[in-house]
């Protein structure tokens, strides 16, 4: 087979995406499993626990690691596929597979088909409204994670039944589903909780699968994302198709646990993801299925031409893939990354030496499939920054003015307020000054009386002053 025969990649080789930020999710809210186990008796807790879908909690119960980074980077290295329900990706020249059939192997979740996976002849009945209500979740809406816990808080008085209901719907939203907050999704596969056996037995797998897949095929990659649905599973797929690295990286556990999702703690923080990964020789393809049973039924899903081509050089045990197959130049071009103030940005987290750029590379780098002007995507590019950073300037000039007239006008009331107290200082001083000054009302009136004794109205000699005077003249 030539190369054209098998899809393109969809970034250029060497210039995927780099995972800035850890990629976001909903699934296995830290809050939900510990408040359900505090909420239902020993009993009820059990019945879920070994439920068929009692494997979502006991994966919670393995304090997974989940690696944003080794997720993303798998991602990045995917080929077109224009089927609904599945991804493929590129490790080295082996092309591997993410599809329902892969997702059952690792869940071991119901995936079976059923004719009407929407439920749609399911009618609102009076039972349901009242459980909706005793939860406390309008009638229309399927119970978010946190309706859920809010709920656990007064269900001690609730039948049975009812707890286990809340139950098994805290499965549903915090794994099954597991979107964000005010996501309207189908109230109708949470109402057949009323039918407990009905909804144990309801094929949750290929539901789980559904919110998953199309939510991984929605996201821009060269964005921060948030992926809904169960996304643990795409890390143990990782492991699934590369065993080596997950025994290396995976923190497998002791005995081989089953299904694979309770095989592996996960991990968190290594280096060098992307390198150990593209060096792996032994890699799993995809479910080893015959033939005919390669793709997973929808009723909505046609067999693409591309990917029916890399199903049969699978299954030719002659056909060996080799880079020829691959071209290096994806159809999205290469992600030119945006480097932070004050920091350097790299092509990838496992090497940072300075690498020689060919005209080939360069081409490779900046002109996609559809062959963009390189001049015009980065002027257009430089014009939009241009207008960003003028913006921010304007805005930030005027913040300035308005922060300085404020200072300003702080600065002159306690000018005011200081000129007011040092006036007022100086007035009582004076008056002080001059109270001292000029002597009081009674000062006067005493001096005025004292001045009339003196010259007016002498005092009186006293007798005996006049006596004495009189002998000593005597005996002079």
């Amino acid at each position: 087979m030539v190369a054209s025969k098998f899809p393109r990649r969809l970034y250029t080789k060497g210039g995927e995406p780099a995972p800035n930020k850890s990629i976001g999710y909903y699934a296995d809210d830290y809050r939900l499993v510990p408040t359900l186990r505090s909420a239902l008796q020993e009993d009820e807790w059990e019945e879920i626990y070994e439920s068929p879908l009692g494997v979502f909690l006991k994966f919670h119960d393995l304090d997974f690691g989940l690696a944003s980074r080794l997720v993303h980077h798998m991602l990045t290295f995917q080929i077109v596929c224009k089927q609904r329900y599945e991804i493929w990706s590129l490790i080295g020249t082996t092309p591997i597979r993410f599809s329902l059939h892969e997702f059952d192997e690792i869940t071991g979740l119901n995936c079976g088909y059923v004719d009407d996976l929407a439920v749609t002849d399911l009618e609102l009945s009076d039972d349901m409204q009242a459980f909706w209500e005793l939860m406390g979740v309008d009638v229309e809406s399927d119970p978010s994670t946190i309706e859920i816990i809010e709920a656990c808080s007064n269900c001690s008085s609730w039948s049975r039944d009812d707890r286990l209901r809340l139950g098994y719907l805290g499965i549903y939203a915090g794994f099954i589903v597991a979107t964000r907050p005010g996501l309207s999704t189908n109230v109708n596969h949470a109402r057949l909780v009323m039918n407990l056996k009905g909804f144990k037995e309801f094929p949750w797998g290929r539901i789980a699968f559904q919110h998953l897949i199309k939510s991984v095929k929605e996201k821009d990659l060269s964005k921060n994302i948030h992926i809904e649905g169960f996304v643990q599973a795409l890390q143990v797929w990782v492991y699934y198709a590369l065993p080596n690295f997950a025994a290396e990286f995976g923190e497998p556990l002791p005995n081989d646990p089953t299904p694979l999702l309770l095989a592996y703690k996960g991990s968190r923080g290594r280096k060098n993801v992307k390198a150990n990964m593209l060096k792996q020789a032994r890699i799993q393809y995809c479910v080893a299925k015959d033939l005919a049973d390669m793709f997973p039924v929808w009723d909505d899903e046609e067999q693409n031409p591309d990917i029916v081509k890399i199903v049969n050089a699978i299954h030719d045990p002659q056909f060996k893939f080799s880079k020829n197959h691959w071209p290096l130049e994806g159809v999205l071009g290469a992600h030119i990354v945006k480097a932070e103030a004050g920091k350097r940005s790299l092509p990838s987290d496992e090497s940072s030496r300075k690498k020689t750029c060919t005209a080939s590379a360069s081409a490779a780098s900046f002109v996609g499939d559809e062959g963009v002007d390189v001049v015009t995507t980065m002027k257009a590019h430089f014009d939009q920054c241009s207008k960003s950073f003028s913006t921010k300037m304007l805005n930030g000039l005027g913040s300035c003015k308005k922060q300085i007239k404020l200072l300003t006008d702080k600065v002159e009331s306690i000018e005011r307020a200081v000129e007011e107290l040092t006036t007022g200082s100086t007035k009582h001083t004076e008056e002080e000054v001059k109270d001292n000054d000029q002597p009081t009302q009674q000062q006067i009136t005493g001096s005025k009386k004292h001045e009339g004794v003196s010259t007016k109205n002498p005092p009186p000699i006293r007798k005996h002053f006049m006596r004495t005077r009189s002998r000593k003249d005597t005996n002079t």
